[in-house]
């Protein structure tokens, strides 16, 4: 599609057209999203049954091959025709103690030792920035533009063209 624009008052239409157009999105948006949701709501209902029944027939046999965990061998699983029983190990994670060892605890526990458990801790340095900005451009500045060249800095900004259309109804007019 080619559209050509040549005055305001062809501007101020074209701005009319895509004010239109994202009314049209914006309906369109609204309905699919409340079939969605109709849709959704129809599966969860159909769903929740089968969710109840999984959950039961799970501890039920989480219970029988608990009772009956030596008949599992060293594998710690049975194959069965219809599946696999058994447990497995999770993950290794590492966690506190108790209560009293929250983690602030433990970095200034790491810290006070010497040697081997630094190495547990970790220091990330980053740019802060939002600070370099600040520094910039507060009323008395702590650093000149100019001088960001030496640490390898500049600011930089760049212009984008604006397009918003008034969603609300508009008045006709070229300048309006």
């Amino acid at each position: 599609m080619r559209v050509v624009v040549t005055t305001w008052e062809g501007a101020n239409k074209a701005l009319a057209v895509l004010r239109e157009g994202a009314r049209q999105k914006a309906l369109r948006n609204t309905d699919a999203e409340q079939r969605i949701a109709e849709i959704q709501a129809e599966r969860d209902e159909a769903v929740a049954p089968l969710d109840t029944q999984e959950k039961a027939v799970t501890k039920a046999l989480e219970v029988f091959v608990a009772d009956h965990r030596e008949d599992l061998g060293e594998a710690k699983t049975r194959e069965l025709t219809n599946g696999i029983l058994g447990f497995r190990l999770g993950q290794p994670k590492v966690q506190t103690l108790n209560k009293r060892w929250t983690t602030e605890r433990v970095i200034e526990a790491i810290q006070a030792k010497a040697g081997r458990f630094r190495r547990f801790v970790r220091s990330k340095v980053t740019l802060d920035k939002e600070a370099v900005l600040t520094a910039v451009r507060a009323e008395r500045p702590l650093v000149k533009e100019d001088e960001l060249a030496l640490i390898g800095l500049a600011i930089k900004q760049s212009e984008r063209f604006v397009c918003e259309p008034k969603l609300e109804e508009a008045r006709t007019g070229a300048g309006q």
